[in-house]
């Protein structure tokens, strides 16, 4: 049976869900640091750009703008942000501390927000103020020193002409592994998104594409899903929709979104959900997060997700929906036959298909099924009684053809 009920009517927000880092552990909730921010300007070093102005937001040991970072708690992975048209980063402050109370340290780009703002030159603006950003942590007694991972791979977040621009980084940037983009232009204007299109085309990291259901700037349909379809290489690409709302879902000014269906701290909520859940399933390795970015997790909010994943995401989750029932979940490409298995002992048993986590002699299979057209697929398993004071080991396999690939295996264990 498959748990994938999805779309529903949103739970009601409250403000101070926004604000107060201990309100809860759901994603789109603040974090376990508090985030600091500074603003910076430099000459970039490496690429030419000449002197460079942005905001940079860290965990820190305080709230609030220049509060120490917290260094002895990091290194902490790089992310850019790239700002939409005729705003800077300062219009994305509760996204950007939200990021940073993760644990993520946000290089945020502000040479482009002017009425003239050019897509590419963001890009190469960004890459270098990643790069000094890097290049600042390394540096003994600096304001940053030891804060930003260097072992780690970047990952980059734009909105609007942001998000369209993201293409033009990663056609230049090798270490760019996750793009995320909300409601990404695309078309002629702001120096043209077509130069941007090879850079998606190309990109084979994880990817995530957001857009609005009744955004008239950036229509999902010509714009989001366009680049959602370039992005046909990348490891596993998302489309996700939040159903009502408008192009102005990640600003802090809701003003632009009064008019819009779906209340505007609901549409801001989902998108930090989407934005700091895919950083953590991705780069900090949280992946059951992915039941609450497109599995159970989502059955009563307002998202419409489907996935094209040529390697699979693999969640296990008591459900929240269904008492006394466990949630296997694989993300994967539409019409791939998946298995979902488990085990009482595990292994670790290199195989053509990656490493195998069971032990053969004590394998049960849980089913197999066809990946749906929304590229999702989760099932739901019974708790059994004799299982208290055990540990079960669960693993997936995505085939496709003659080629098969294993998941990561996941340890459950039941008190």
């Amino acid at each position: 049976m498959r748990g994938a009920v999805r779309r529903g009517i949103c739970a009601a927000f409250w403000m101070a869900a926004l604000v107060d880092p201990a309100s809860s552990q759901a994603i789109e909730d603040y974090g376990p640091w508090e985030a600091g921010w500074r603003d910076v300007q430099f000459l970039d070093q490496h690429y030419g750009r000449g002197v460079l102005e942005g905001r940079m937001y860290y965990p820190a040991t305080a709230w609030g703008r220049d509060a120490p970072p917290a260094a002895g708690d990091g290194p902490f992975p790089l992310v850019g942000f790239l700002h939409g048209w005729w705003v800077g980063p300062e219009a994305y402050d509760l996204l950007c501390t939200h990021m940073a109370s993760a644990g993520f340290v946000v290089a945020a780009i502000g040479t482009e927000d002017g009425f003239w703002g050019v897509m590419d030159a963001e890009a190469w603006d960004a890459r270098a103020m990643m790069q000094w950003a890097e290049d600042q942590s390394g540096l003994a007694g600096g304001f940053f020193e030891g804060l930003v991972d260097p072992d780690r791979p970047w990952s980059a977040v734009g909105h609007s002409m942001g998000g369209g621009a993201l293409g033009y980084l990663a056609g230049v940037e090798p270490r760019l592994h996750l793009l995320i983009a909300m409601e990404p232009y695309h078309g002629r204007y702001n120096g043209g998104s077509l130069g941007a299109l090879p850079g998606f085309e190309s990109h084979r990291g994880p990817a995530m594409f957001i857009g609005g259901s009744v955004d008239d700037w950036t229509p999902v349909g010509t714009m989001a899903r366009v680049y959602y379809d370039t992005a046909a290489l990348a490891q596993r690409n998302h489309l996700a929709v939040v159903l009502g709302a408008g192009h102005y879902a990640p600003e802090d000014y809701p003003v632009g979104a009064l008019a819009d269906p779906l209340p505007w701290p609901d549409q801001h909520r989902l998108h930090r959900r989407l934005v700091t859940g895919m950083l953590r399933a991705e780069i900090l390795g949280e992946e059951d997060l992915y039941y609450e970015l497109v599995g159970e997790g989502i059955l009563d909010e307002p998202l419409s997700v489907e996935v094209r994943a040529h390697q699979a995401a693999f969640w296990v989750q008591e459900s929240t929906h269904f008492s006394n029932f466990l949630v296997l979940g694989m993300t994967a490409w539409p019409g791939d036959a998946l298995v979902f298995a488990r085990s009482a002992v595990p292994a670790s048993r290199d195989t053509p298909y990656g490493v195998l986590g069971l032990d053969t002699a004590a394998l049960e299979i849980v089913t197999r099924d066809e990946c749906p057209l929304d590229g999702v697929l989760e099932v739901l398993l019974p708790i059994q009684a004799s299982w208290a004071g055990t540990t079960l080991w669960f693993q997936g396999l995505q085939r496709r053809g003659p080629s098969a690939l294993l998941t990561r295996t996941v340890a459950v264990d039941f008190p």
